[in-house]
């Protein structure tokens, strides 16, 4: 059962303003909303001795393109031209019960939101002000769920049983965010961009369900991960007799990776077992500023942060049985060897010329990595090779 949703959207909007005064306004918003579901229901019961796969996959894929101009131009002009994109996706894949037999089973979720700004001013003017800027926001998840009292046998070598959940973010920038240019007399111009992204990714395995592998050499493995990628960079270039320019790129990730075993939950496998999260999130914001006049003031700002947080949790009365390997690893993935990464790089930059001039120049770098492992009361865990049981946040790189 597989269950795909993609979704494109595009928005563009120009406004040019020229006149003794000249005023426009460009704004566009590109929002993606899709929910994407593969759900099997309760009560289903196969044969023992079924050898058929039970693939169960939800895959969500959302790109907004959002693009702005502005142009103004007159003996008193301005114009502000804002881009923005949205995107609140969700993808989802669930077994509700059941007693079912297979080859191999794979329940996975997997959610992808790729997006794109492009926001341009432009203002000539004895007196003038203008703006290009540009913000997403996306709050998305991922979530993958057994229901509770499921029973689920794998037969096949491999990884015979895999649970995960995967949630993506891109920026897909091949140019800048926000960019502009001003002039006259007297001109104020900025460029700013903003991104605030929240992402979910989630496997849960209820209470009392029982899911076992009966191949030495197959194994099992529940697995909930991030994966963030963006580049943003803002840039402005202003001139006149007193001139004033303004640019910020900011972005603030928060993903948030969980696994949890329910109460009286029973993990059985004749190989390995590998429970566990990673997140792999490198962001980069780049502003770049240039004035020049008589008096002339420039600011450049650059901030990246990001809060990961992971948490793995087996609850009580549980049971973890292999004759393999049994991994219980917060921050990595032993299946892949996939662990936990945040890089963050910030860099501003202003060139400010004049009889009168005055650079700004700040940037910033927070990044923050937590992991947790859970281990409640009345879990027992019993293997036939080693046991891992670790918490790991990983690598943290800030540049600024």
């Amino acid at each position: 059962m597989s269950a795909v949703g993609t979704t494109r959207q595009v928005a563009d909007a120009t406004a040019i303003a020229v006149g003794l005064v000249g005023v426009g306004s460009a704004n566009s918003l590109a929002k993606g909303q899709v929910a994407t579901l593969a759900q099997v229901g309760s009560g289903i019961t196969t044969a023992a001795i079924r050898t058929g796969d039970l693939i169960v996959t939800a895959a969500g894929d959302t790109k907004n393109t959002a693009k702005s101009t502005g142009g103004s131009g007159g003996a008193i002009a301005g114009n502000a031209s804002v881009a923005k994109t949205s995107d609140i996706s969700t993808a989802a894949a669930t077994i509700l019960g059941g007693t079912i037999y297979a080859g191999t089973i794979q329940v996975t979720s997997d959610q992808l939101t790729d997006y794109l700004l492009n926001a341009f001013s432009m203002n000539v003017a004895l007196a003038g002000a203008s703006g290009a800027f540009g913000s997403n926001t996306s709050t998305t998840s991922a979530t993958t769920t057994i229901g509770k009292g499921t029973a689920l046998s794998a037969s096949d070598s491999g990884e015979a049983v895999r649970f995960a959940s995967r949630n993506r973010f891109r920026q897909i920038q091949t140019d800048y965010s926000a960019q502009g240019g001003a002039g006259g007399a007297i001109s104020g111009s900025a460029s700013l961009t903003t991104s605030t992204i929240i992402g979910t990714s989630a496997v849960t395995v209820g209470d009392s369900a029982a899911i076992t592998t009966t191949n030495p050499l197959g194994s099992m493995t529940i697995v909930a991960s991030h994966d963030l990628n963006t580049t943003d960079k803002v840039t402005m270039e202003s001139g006149g007799l007193l001139t004033g320019a303004g640019v910020s790129s900011s972005l603030e990730a928060t993903p948030t990776n969980t696994v949890s075993l329910g109460k009286a939950t029973k993990l059985t496998s004749a190989g390995d077992i590998h429970v566990g999260s990673w997140t792999s999130a490198n962001a980069s914001t780049t502003s770049y500023v240039n004035t020049w006049g008589l008096a002339s003031v420039g600011a450049a700002y650059a901030y990246v942060t990001i809060i990961s947080v992971q948490t793995v949790t087996i609850d009580d009365n549980s049971v973890i049985l292999a004759f393999g390997n049994v991994n219980l690893t917060a921050g990595r993935d032993k299946s892949t060897n996939n662990q936990t990464s945040i890089q963050g790089n910030s860099l501003a930059t202003g060139y400010i010329r004049g009889l009168v001039a005055i650079p700004v120049a700040d940037g910033a770098s927070d990044l923050t990595s937590t992991a947790a492992l859970n281990i409640r009361p009345g879990v027992t865990i019993r293997t036939g090779a080693n046991v891992e049981i670790a918490a790991n946040p990983g690598s943290a790189t800030p540049t600024s």
